[in-house]
């Protein structure tokens, strides 16, 4: 063998595979297919495990204004919530109420928390509100909340402040709760206790769980 004659390496066992070499022009025709596929598969294992590590709750409750609440505020209106819910609907020996917050500012330098409420009341996922005046106006709620008057008859409950929605600090839930609200919400800065519309979409489409956030709202009151 002439020693500048370059050595020649023996082909690979998998070279010579027929399934390396399916293998090889399968990716090479679908490559992009593939990677779209695993692509969808992670993003859904992910939304999965993610929906399975949730805190299950037996109720919703938004509220939307000019507050940011600390740790403590949350869990301390949490636990009003939950004791004012009328039972534990899921049966875990708790009564949990989640709550989901939504910080804007009165002053109108938060158009784009005000578009994030929007979107969230669309999914239908809760039919309780409790929001700010400037929230009530600019997110339009008049049009998205049950009327007082459906729900009431003549007879509309104390703190009523217009066609739709009732003062928070008027409440039966504010009375009996005022050392633990009065801090979050101060009589000073009103803020208004809707019932939602039923959705065609999220929880607020199932009967059952849209009377779920009835009642709260209704225990709420004091009705």
């Amino acid at each position: 063998m002439d020693p500048k004659e370059p050595i020649q390496n023996p082909p690979s066992p998998a070279q010579n595979s027929g399934f390396f070499k399916w293998l090889d022009n399968v990716w090479y025709h679908y490559k992009w297919h593939i990677i779209l596929v695993l692509f969808v598969l992670v993003t859904v294992t992910v939304c999965v495990a993610q929906c399975a590590g949730k805190e299950k709750s037996d109720a919703l409750f938004v509220y939307a204004g000019d507050q940011i609440l600390s740790g403590e505020e949350r869990e301390a209106l949490c636990g009003a919530l939950g004791e004012t819910l009328a039972k534990d609907y899921d049966r875990d020996g708790k009564k949990t109420v989640q709550l989901v917050t939504f910080t804007v500012r009165s002053d109108g330098s938060s158009a784009d928390a005000v578009r994030d409420l929007t979107n969230y009341l669309n999914t239908g996922e809760c039919s309780v509100w409790l929001v700010s005046p400037y929230v009530y106006e600019t997110a339009g709620l008049a049009s998205r909340a049950v009327p007082l008057s459906e729900t009431f008859g003549e007879n509309l409950p104390q703190g009523a402040v217009n066609e739709v929605a009732v003062l928070l600090q008027e409440t039966v839930f504010y009375r009996q709760f005022e050392q633990t609200l009065g801090t979050i919400f101060p009589k000073e800065m009103p803020v208004y206790l809707l019932l939602g519309k039923p959705t065609v979409l999220g929880k607020a489409a199932d009967e059952k769980q849209y009377e779920r956030g009835k009642q709260l709202y209704l225990s709420m009151i004091g009705q």
